[in-house]
């Protein structure tokens, strides 16, 4: 049963709303979006477990499983290298850890002709001097609503610093759902599945119709918590899932693209890159 000791009416919560799209933010928890409703549907998965302060060391699955997290510097725990030496980055990363400060709000009135509310986020990581500041907008059309989110990664050390990023949405799940992968896609690297159903972390399975260890097969692999097609920006991730990371990027570069939520000390599956490719990126 859902669970939350986070009163998602709180005054220090953050709502931004346009047309029938209301959104939640909670900046003294890791600047989670705990909510995302349309049209009075919720559309994100509600809390597993109280949300509560978290530890720099627990693990992700000790906390909520809910909600829009942002992970850095690593999805994975991992140690990497770096000037200091070898630094130990925890599970899922530092910033659905720590508060976030607000760094601006801004609300345009039903009357503007452009119906837009927005905030601006700032999250410090502790592992590594990493500081990244998202903004995410909400704008009313014809359509409907359009969710954006802007991010702007800085590194405020004085040295080069490995890093990876992925946004980590939760999606409300109910029956029928599903995800469509684009049709060039056959195999997967698995991640996890319940009691090991497809197989061990890391093995490879085959797409949309999986082969279990005792030899069956199931098509329901592919039933996971999202509905229709893929967005765009997962497609390119999925497009990537084969290619090999690239090396670093110049100090100077700060902006970036998603490539692929992936363990910065190297696994094989791509990363975050600026335009011009790389990783890490320096101060």
């Amino acid at each position: 049963m859902p669970h939350s000791s986070a009163d998602l009416s709180a005054p220090n919560n953050i709502v931004i709303e346009a047309g029938d799209c209301r959104l939640t933010i909670l900046p003294e928890f890791g600047g989670k979006i705990a909510s995302l409703r349309w049209k009075g549907r919720e559309l994100l998965q509600t809390p597993l477990l109280p949300i509560q302060p978290r530890t720099q060391t627990m693990s992700f699955d000790e906390a909520d499983a809910s909600g829009w997290d942002e992970c850095l510097p690593s999805v994975s725990a991992c140690s990497v290298p770096t000037a200091a030496g070898l630094t130990r980055i925890p599970d899922h990363g530092d910033l659905w850890r720590v508060a976030w400060k607000i760094s601006e709000t801004k609300s345009r009135s039903a009357e503007s002709p452009n119906k837009e509310s927005s905030v601006t986020l700032v999250g410090n990581c502790f592992s590594l001097p990493l500081t990244l500041e998202r903004t995410i907008s909400l704008q009313q059309t014809k359509r409907g609503c359009t969710l954006c989110l802007n991010y702007k990664l800085t590194n405020s050390g004085d040295t080069r610093a490995p890093w990876s990023w992925a946004a980590h949405p939760l999606f409300a799940v109910e029956a029928g759902d599903r995800i469509v992968l684009p049709g060039g896609i056959h195999q997967l690297r698995l991640e996890g599945s319940g009691g090991n159903r497809l197989g061990a972390k890391g093995s490879t399975v085959s797409w949309p119709t999986a082969t279990l260890p005792d030899g069956s097969q199931t098509s329901r692999a592919g039933r996971l918590p999202l509905r229709t097609s893929c967005h765009p920006a997962m497609k390119r991730w999925l497009q990537q899932v084969r290619r090999r990371p690239r090396p670093a990027i110049s100090p100077e570069r700060q902006n970036f693209r998603a490539q692929s939520p992936a363990d910065p000390s190297g696994g094989g599956t791509p990363r975050m890159r600026d335009p011009s490719g790389g990783f890490p990126f320096g101060p």
